[in-house]
Formats: C-alpha cells, structure tokens, sequence
C-alpha cells in the first residue's frame, strides 16, 4: 500500500537556479527563470531577423540597380546613342558618363549580350528583385522567426523526432 514511485525515488525532478549565461556584450548575466533566458534569446533573434532583413533589401536593390544599369547601357548601344565598336575606351567612357551609366557595365558586357533577347531577361532579372524587394518590406522579424521555427518543425516531423514535440 505504502510502495509507489516515490517511496521508491523512481521519480527524478529537475530545478534550475543560478542560470547564468553570457550577454551580447560578453558579461555574465544571472538569469531567476528559463522564461527570462527564452525572453532575451527572442528578442536578440527579433533584432538579428530585421538586420538580415534590411540586408536581403539593400542586396536585392543593389542587384535591381546592376541590372537596370546593364539594360541602359545594352540598350543604348542597340540604338546606337553610344558606340562602342571601333571606339577607344575613353571615348566609351565619355559617352556612358554622359548617359550616367557606371563604367563597369562595359567590362561585365559581353558581345552576345547586344540584342532584344537580353533585354527582355534583364526586364525579368529586374522584376524578380522588385518582387523579392517588395516581399521583404513585407515581412516582419516575427513572421520570419515564425516562418523558420515552422521549417525546423516540419523537420523533426519529417525525420522523425516527434517525441518531445506537441
């Protein structure tokens, strides 16, 4: 009658004090509860998302800007408002400062580049980076923490390590 689990100790209980971890500045901070800790981590990881975030939209825009830089500079050529053939390369320089196209465009064109059909994938490379651009400015640092917490659950899922998951 007197015989259960825990007149036998088959029960182990866990108890945390004195958690102290480490700051973002390198000090150790002592921390009375797990809640606390997952508090700071989540808003550390708020502030990290919206850094990537802001850095995903400057990269997308410089991409937008190479692009849109590569389709003037093509298309000029096409119409025959800068001439780069037979032309000394200070001579080709004037021209795209006066079009106010950056000189590197010149370098990263190729020969086969000079037509329509390059125009038309560089109007869809542009596109693309205004759709991710504009998807971004969207997004919120929640939605994106959300978003990877919901992959790494699918995850355990999929690999099959559901024990601890409810």
């Amino acid at each position: 009658e007197g015989i259960n689990h825990k007149t036998l100790h088959l029960q182990t209980s866990f108890g945390y004090n004195n958690i102290t971890l480490t700051n973002n500045e390198g000090y150790p901070k002592v921390y009375e509860t797990i809640d606390q800790v997952l508090k700071v981590y989540y808003d550390n990881m708020i502030v990290m998302y919206e850094t990537l975030r802001l850095k995903q939209i400057a990269t997308a825009e410089a991409k937008y800007l190479k692009h849109s830089n590569m389709r003037k500079f093509i298309h000029l050529v096409i119409e025959g408002q800068i001439v780069v053939f037979k032309q000394k390369l200070a001579t080709i320089h004037e021209q795209m400062t006066a079009h106010e196209i950056p000189h590197d465009c010149y370098t990263r064109a190729k020969l086969h580049q000079f037509d329509a059909e390059n125009l038309k994938l560089l109007d869809e490379k542009m596109a693309g980076c205004v759709a991710t651009i504009d998807r971004l400015k969207t997004l919120t640092p929640q939605i994106m923490w959300s978003s990877r917490l919901e992959a790494l659950h699918a995850s355990f899922v999929k690999s099959g390590y559901t024990d601890w998951i409810t």
